[in-house]
């Protein structure tokens, strides 16, 4: 065996990250679709922007994870779905800061420790989806001409 190739075509690489980081933020965003009001005022406490743009942020954050996830995982202009993600969880990161054992600290990441949290993970994952294109079983990998 040789340790130093892929065992399989490398195109699978990136459909695994595509798929997994496009459902998490479906299934996010439908999450945060339920209960608006909660999001607004968690994003009002964070006392980031003003009360009007938190309610206009976190009216549209579900619903740019749930698009930018949907679009990851059926491979479908992909670096746009991973541009919405990156957007997505940069924005949260921002006002939120690092999630510290599943609750959210009380500044943003700019004045946090830097703990490596799942935000940073998803951060760059969606970061390398831009990168490295959809991968295999995609629709974009269909349409692309040989």
């Amino acid at each position: 065996m040789n340790l130093d190739k892929p065992i399989g075509d490398p195109a699978f690489g990136p459909m695994f990250l595509r798929i997994a980081l496009g459902a998490f933020f479906v299934f996010s965003g439908l999450a945060k679709v339920d209960e608006p009001s909660v999001l607004i005022d968690q994003v009002k406490s964070a006392e980031i922007m003003a009360t009007k743009w938190a309610t206009v942020y976190a009216i549209l954050l579900p619903y740019m994870e749930i698009i930018g996830g949907s679009l990851l995982v059926a491979g479908f202009w992909t670096t746009l779905g991973a541009f919405l993600t990156t957007l997505c969880v940069g924005s949260v990161m921002y006002i939120f800061g690092p999630s510290l054992g599943g609750q959210v600290a009380s500044s943003g990441i700019f004045r946090s420790s830097g703990y490596a949290t799942k935000e940073v993970i998803l951060l760059a994952a969606s970061i390398a989806m831009m990168f490295t294109g959809p991968g295999a079983l995609s629709v974009d990998r269909l349409r692309k001409p040989n």
